[in-house]
């Protein structure tokens, strides 16, 4: 661990700059912006911004404790709840944007890959 603390301006720089590629390839999915390689980009960038968080979360383990003994942690915890809980109905009582493709891209395209 104490190797990790060492490197711990790398593992949170690091982070924060997969985490921007990660935002943006999300929001142009989101929004039907699609090019070749968005979804390899956001595949692969995803994974590295994944493996970089089960490093940044134990070295900044006793800030992160600080922060969820704090008064905005249960709104926040409520929120993204809500949030999630919200979203995850959206998508089982829609049809995943089928109609969507349907009536714009026509249904050849709905199964090739960006």
């Amino acid at each position: 661990m104490t190797q990790l603390k060492k490197n711990r301006a790398f593992v949170s720089t690091a982070t924060a700059f997969t985490f921007i590629p990660m935002m943006i390839t999300s929001l142009l999915l989101l929004f039907h912006v699609r090019f070749p390689g968005v979804m390899d980009i956001h595949k692969w960038v995803g994974l590295a911004f994944v493996l970089l968080c089960f490093l940044h979360i134990p070295i900044n383990w006793s800030v992160l404790r600080k922060h969820l003994a704090g008064k905005a942690a249960l709104p926040a915890l409520c929120l993204t709840a809500l949030l999630t809980a919200g979203m995850l109905l959206v998508g089982l009582t829609g049809d995943g944007g089928k109609q969507h493709y349907a009536k714009h891209n026509g249904y050849a395209r709905m199964n090739t890959r960006y």
